[in-house]
């Protein structure tokens, strides 16, 4: 396996560059897109697993333990007007999961068929 060292990036007309350094602290670290309805996965990067905790509550296994715990997300659900939260009531963020939650309008816990979560670090 070969090693390539560069000090820039840069598109082909030289209009932009990047720094390898800016590159990887500006992208996602994590995300995924999945069911809480069915506990399933449907697409992903850098998540080994997520498991089922409760009723919507979803426990995000990362491919890679992070340096730390001081990393922020996002999240979002696509159905019943539902919101996505971090679960801090029963566990704070580690290096190597998450825990989301995710609750209707009313705010009552609900499943969400469609839910995503980004997470930088």
């Amino acid at each position: 396996m070969s090693t390539l060292k560069v000090n820039t990036i840069q598109n082909t007309s030289g209009g932009s560059s990047s720094t390898p350094e800016e590159i990887a602290n500006g992208r996602a670290k994590v995300w995924i897109r999945f069911d809480q309805s069915n506990n399933s996965i449907q697409a992903s990067f850098g998540v080994s697993s997520i498991t089922d905790v409760a009723t919507a509550k979803t426990d995000i296994n990362f491919s890679s333990a992070f340096a730390n715990a001081n990393y922020t997300f996002a999240g979002m659900c696509g159905n019943n007007n539902n919101f996505m939260a971090l679960d801090t009531n029963t566990q704070d963020p580690s290096t190597t999961e998450l825990r989301v939650a995710s609750t209707d309008a009313g705010n009552s816990l609900q499943d969400s068929t469609d839910a995503g979560v980004v997470i930088f670090a």
